[in-house]
């Protein structure tokens, strides 16, 4: 006798959330130019959907607009992962969409706000002194504590690892923390081979906070032009993270 022919049907993926380290659902999410961060997992409504092996229940994860540069979905799975490379906030649209029939969806938005972990600044070059502006990002996930700065003649250009140059990690005494007046803050520098490194603490009170570098500490020669890039530590997870983070910025400035 002829067989009955059974039609088996995919179910609709459930709604789904986006979940933070902590577990938590989340519709946004800050990250950190230049610093990896937790992944984010799925969690759907229906908790049997999609872990049991069931091939019927198979998704393939898609996001519009596409993720920015440094950040990656995966496809399989709906994690999301990463280390940014661009500044912004970005609204994604993502979808979990069932691979047999009859090939229903579900979706969710996340919006991905990434800022850089610095913004450093040139405002002001005087005839004595280099004065900066920095405003540290904190996040739920990064703490900044300490700025490292390294100037060197722009010419001479910078190295790749930033270890090689930014030597002084350890300069900071307790005591620098309270060596501020007038809302400035001054840097602490060694100079090395015409190199100058220098550090500050993080002054978690501000939004905004000055960095006054002295010609005199760095042995600044009066014409030439000199650039300035900027590493900040901190903790991550409520770790010392070991790994110098950099800022995007750059800044030069003429020495009077």
């Amino acid at each position: 006798p002829a067989g009955v022919p059974i039609q088996i049907e995919a179910r609709q993926p459930p709604a789904f959330d986006f979940v933070n380290h902590q577990g938590e659902a989340i519709t946004e999410v800050q990250l950190t130019v230049a610093l990896s961060f937790p992944p984010i997992q799925v969690r759907w409504s229906d908790e049997s959907f999609n872990t049991s092996g069931v091939v019927w229940d198979k998704v393939l994860f898609a996001v519009h607009p596409a993720l920015p540069l440094g950040i990656e979905l995966d496809t399989a799975t709906g994690m999301i992962t990463g280390v940014p490379k661009e500044p912004g906030e970005f609204y994604c649209n993502f979808t979990a969409n069932a691979i047999n029939y009859p090939r229903g969806q579900s979706s969710r938005v996340l919006v991905l706000q990434s800022a850089d972990v610095l913004g450093l600044k040139a405002v002001f070059t005087s005839a004595d002194r280099m004065t900066y502006q920095v405003a540290p990002q904190f996040s739920p996930t990064f703490s900044p504590e300490r700025i490292i700065t390294v100037t060197k003649l722009k010419d001479a250009g910078f190295a790749t690892d930033w270890a090689s140059e930014f030597f002084c990690l350890d300069i900071l005494a307790p005591e620098n923390r309270f060596r501020e007046q007038l809302n400035d803050t001054f840097l602490v520098c060694e100079n090395v081979a015409n190199v100058c490194c220098c550090g500050a603490f993080v002054d978690s009170t501000r939004g905004v906070q000055e960095l006054r570098q002295t010609k005199e500490q760095c042995g600044f020669q009066a014409t030439e032009t000199y650039a300035t890039r900027a590493a900040v530590l901190g903790k991550f997870l409520g770790q010392e993270q070991q790994e110098g983070i950099l800022s995007r910025f750059e800044v030069t400035f003429l020495v009077p």
